[in-house]
């Protein structure tokens, strides 16, 4: 039973992912900590957030431009090591309230202060903000929200921040799972459910990428967003 919905949340977090182009990361890691020990769920986090990033960053590959992402890119794969520094020697109760006040700033600045007013962050700062990308992702697996900001800062098409958000995920997830399979988290019950839910997550992501294609996904993540904000103040009230 367990297993069925440790499946059915990856494959809403594919869809997730594939409809708007980020929050699979911020779905597993809302809903996974109620099902599975924080570890297997930093772990699968990572493993999962590959081939969703891959499979949207070769839809826009032709947008990408590594002069103008190398600043988030090299801040991410500075902060990695330190995200998992931090996460080794944190207690699970501070980490998990630490996921649940990131899950709750970002969402209410998504619903609310952003219709208000919208941060713009200056070039150079992609640097400090892929180091903290990159520390927020290895520490929660929740790297996106600053991510965003930076991006959307700039005066790109959406294509190129699209690619160029996949591209942060792929640094940050691929170097946490190079760093931490070593440590043996791994295990034979994560091996499982990598191997049972992979096929159904990736169809959940072509699905969430079709249905984007012919609908608006604003509503969609308006609802993401909620649900979101709730469990982190659920992370920080439990």
């Amino acid at each position: 039973m367990t297993l069925l919905l440790v499946v059915l949340v990856l494959c809403l977090a594919g869809f997730v992912h594939g409809f708007t182009g980020f929050g699979a990361a911020m779905t597993i890691m809302a809903l996974l900590p109620l099902l599975l020990d924080f570890d297997e769920v930093l772990f699968l986090g990572a493993f999962f957030t590959l081939p969703v990033a891959m499979l949207l960053l070769v839809r826009t590959r032709t947008h990408f431009r590594w002069c103008d992402a190398w600043p988030l890119l090299l801040g991410a794969v500075i902060g990695t090591p330190l995200g998992l520094f931090i996460a080794a020697r944190l207690d699970r109760g501070i980490l998990l309230r630490g996921l649940g006040i990131v899950l709750v700033v970002f969402s209410i600045n998504e619903l609310l202060l952003a219709r208000i007013w919208a941060l713009r962050v200056p070039q150079w700062s992609g640097l400090p903000i892929g180091i903290l990308c990159g520390i927020l992702g290895a520490a929660f697996n929740i790297g996106g929200p600053p991510a965003l900001i930076w991006v959307y800062s700039r005066p790109w098409q959406r294509e190129q921040a699209t690619a160029t958000l996949q591209m942060m995920f792929l640094f940050n997830s691929g170097l946490r799972l190079l760093l931490t399979i070593p440590t043996g988290v791994a295990t034979p019950n994560v091996l499982l459910v990598c191997a049972v839910a992979l096929i159904p997550f990736l169809l959940a992501v072509v699905s969430g990428i079709r249905v984007a294609d012919a609908v608006s996904p604003k509503r969609f993540k308006q609802m993401v967003l909620i649900a979101l904000s709730a469990m982190g103040f659920w992370y920080l009230l439990r």
